[in-house]
């Protein structure tokens, strides 16, 4: 079989393309190409992370328990499924973002070989300074509390220069199709198409199904009230448990509804900066790769002069988060329920949330009186 690595970025439409993937699973099996679901239904997280030096995991033993039991699940579904397949196609971004050395590398290339005897790997880029402000959110979401838009945890997602001779040095550089991910560069406008251009995928667009657009950008009013929450969350809580994890989701699908919009966006010549770190490796890449000076569009017309620095009425975003919750709440009758749906303001929202927490928990109840607009 022809192995087709989608390898990510983040950032760069892989929801998206792994959600096409799902949605057209049967399809693709029509046309030769295996998508499997062991590592993820939809997204093969769990390939990458069974690369991972267990040195580098805190639950080191967890860990090594995990990925032997998933390369178990794995070499089944392929010895059970993939016969007669003439494509296996895998994709997650993880590849990108938690494969940090070619030993990890290494170890994707020795558990598919026994499947595949050449290699499509695909990579997308997007312009450093963009891709950092969109995994602002992201790390908001995961319960940051910086307002440094270009703050970044690992320099290692940014260096494309780096990753593309690592992957070479182990797949081979014939098998490296790098792609810019920027609109007029993908085919058509559409990472679908380009994903499919690029890979060789041999699957016509004509009767696939389509997934929605995926617009979950959130306001600059979004990410600040996600901060300020996040900065205000007890040091006792657990961030890892099941609660806390069911709290954040929910906060952030609540906001990406009720508040998608332009998120915050560093200055221009912070933007300038930033990206001034990467245009000589970039450089390198454009010519290497693709034949050319430049790897991307160098114009910063879409960052502002000076940053917006002005905080939203907090309350404009917290009274219906709060109806949302408690609407959906396990521990409130349907009579509290419909006492909530149906207050008429802030304040007698605010006032009815405080009577039922007062019993188990006073504090809270009196911070939302506390809390209640003039």
């Amino acid at each position: 079989m022809i192995g087709i690595i989608h390898m990510g970025a983040a950032k760069t439409g892989s929801s998206t393309l792994q959600e096409f993937f799902h949605l057209n699973r049967e399809r693709l099996r029509d046309a030769g190409v295996f998508y499997p679901r062991s590592p993820g239904a939809k997204q093969h997280g769990l390939l990458a992370e069974s690369c991972i030096d267990p040195a580098r995991e805190p639950e080191r033993e967890a860990a090594e328990r995990r990925n032997r039991e998933f390369r178990e699940s794995f070499a089944r579904e392929m010895e059970r499924d993939a016969g007669g397949m003439r494509h296996l196609l895998v994709s997650s971004e993880l590849f990108h973002a938690r494969l940090w050395n070619a030993g990890e590398v290494e170890k994707l290339k020795a558990l598919l070989e026994p499947w595949c005897s050449s290699w499509r790997i695909v990579f997308y880029m997007r312009r450093q300074d963009r891709y950092a402000a969109s995994l602002h959110s992201t790390y908001l979401r995961r319960g940051g509390e910086s307002d440094a838009i270009l703050d970044v945890l690992n320099p290692h997602h940014f260096d494309y220069g780096g990753i593309l001779a690592m992957w070479s040095g182990v797949f081979g550089s014939g098998a490296l199709l790098p792609r810019v991910f920027e609109r007029d560069a993908l085919a058509g406008g559409d990472i679908v198409a380009d994903f499919i251009e690029a890979s060789g995928l041999p699957l016509a667009l004509d009767g696939c199904a389509r997934p929605p657009d995926r617009n979950a950008a959130l306001s600059a009013d979004a990410q600040w009230f996600l901060r300020e929450f996040n900065r205000r969350r007890p040091r006792s809580v657990d961030a890892m448990s099941d609660g806390e994890t069911l709290l954040r989701r929910n906060i952030a699908a609540f906001l990406e509804s009720r508040c998608a919009g332009a998120p915050a966006l560093p200055t221009r010549d912070a933007a300038r900066a930033f990206y001034a770190g990467y245009r000589a490796s970039n450089a390198d890449v454009a010519r290497r790769w693709f034949g050319r000076d430049a790897l991307f569009d160098e114009s910063f017309d879409d960052y502002p002069d000076v940053a917006a620095d002005a905080a939203p009425d907090a309350m404009d975003i917290t009274a219906p988060l709060l109806r949302e919750l408690a609407a959906n709440s396990l521990w409130l009758d349907e009579d509290r329920r419909k006492r909530l749906a149906n207050a008429k303001s802030t304040p007698a929202l605010l006032a009815i949330l405080a009577g039922y927490l007062e019993e188990c928990d006073p504090a809270l109840a009196q911070r939302l009186r506390d809390a209640v607009p003039d």
